[in-house]
């Protein structure tokens, strides 16, 4: 399995993301998050717990998704509207709720109008996890390094990856709210979306193998699929620093453009890296290698 940082189209990548003007969001949409003057270790309650359950919401055979206020909320969407709700219950959140989090408080974590997320008692396991394990919430989190958040993060299961997906993306809100500053390394969360991305521009070519297993949509092994993603997270760093673009604030455009416009079907005509893309000047639009089964991201 091979797959390589092409430096050529990481420099034409850069150049465009830098002219994209990105700058950092906030995280303030009272349909997802609380309210930024909340007491702090409530706010950072829910931020650990619902980063801890944030992976894949669907499979093939799977939907999350559902029309709320006229908006249709789907995967992470809908999964912050309900943790947003069960936020203003009271209590919850906090190590001892957490710890001893039962399925039927669970459903209205995880469930809306009968349709529950697929790995339903995983992340029941996650968060109890956290519950039982988290000793001070603002010694864990309120730190002065990523590195010293990644060490204090690894203890539990839900942070486990060696990618580190979650971490960072903690990271990222906590840094955007405005409850922590972290300096050293940072690094974009990196999931299915920033994959897809970082393979179709070209900024990680597969070859070998690996290409072939993408096109016949062949299932990764774990092992695989962190060697894979940590390609491609060193490829977004490269972009990042050559773009002079925070790792986080690409992350917040990234992201969404792959749900939005950096699809299965993609919709190139309102991409802003349509002339460099590896993919539109092939006509083959790759997805990113298939690994389903995991908690990872």
């Amino acid at each position: 399995m091979y797959l390589s940082v092409d430096d050529e189209t990481v420099s034409r990548v850069s150049t465009s993301i830098s002219g994209l003007g990105l700058s950092r969001d906030s995280y303030e949409d009272p349909l997802f998050f609380p309210p930024k003057d909340d007491e702090v270790e409530r706010q950072l309650g829910f931020f650990l717990s619902m980063v801890a359950i944030d992976h894949r919401t669907r499979t093939e055979l799977t939907d999350f998704s559902s029309d709320i206020r006229g908006r249709r909320l789907s995967g992470a969407d809908l999964l912050y509207y309900l943790g947003r709700r069960v936020y203003e219950y009271g209590g919850s959140f906090t190590p001892g709720w957490l710890a001893h989090l039962t399925p039927e408080e669970a459903k209205h974590l995880l469930c809306f109008e009968g349709n529950c997320v697929w790995d339903f008692y995983t992340r029941i396991f996650l968060l109890r996890d956290l519950g039982r394990k988290i000793k001070s919430l603002t010694e864990l989190l309120l730190v002065d390094r990523v590195e010293e958040l990644v060490s204090n993060l690894s203890v539990f299961r839900a942070y486990e990856d060696p990618v580190r997906k979650k971490t960072f993306l903690l990271a990222k809100f906590l840094d955007g709210r405005g409850l922590a500053r972290f300096e050293g390394e940072k690094h974009v969360p990196v999931d299915n979306h920033l994959t897809r991305i970082a393979i179709r521009l070209g900024i990680v070519i597969p070859s070998g193998d690996l290409l072939e297993w993408i096109r016949e949509g062949r299932e990764l092994t774990r092992e695989e699929d962190v060697t894979v993603r940590m390609a491609v997270r060193e490829a977004w760093k490269e972009v990042s620093n050559r773009s002079g673009v925070d790792p986080f604030a690409l992350d917040d455009f990234l992201w969404p453009f792959g749900r939005s416009t950096c699809t299965k079907d993609p919709h190139c005509n309102s991409c802003p890296f349509s002339e460099v893309c590896r993919s539109n000047s092939r006509g083959e639009y790759w997805e990113e290698p298939k690994h389903t089964l995991t908690w990872y991201y």
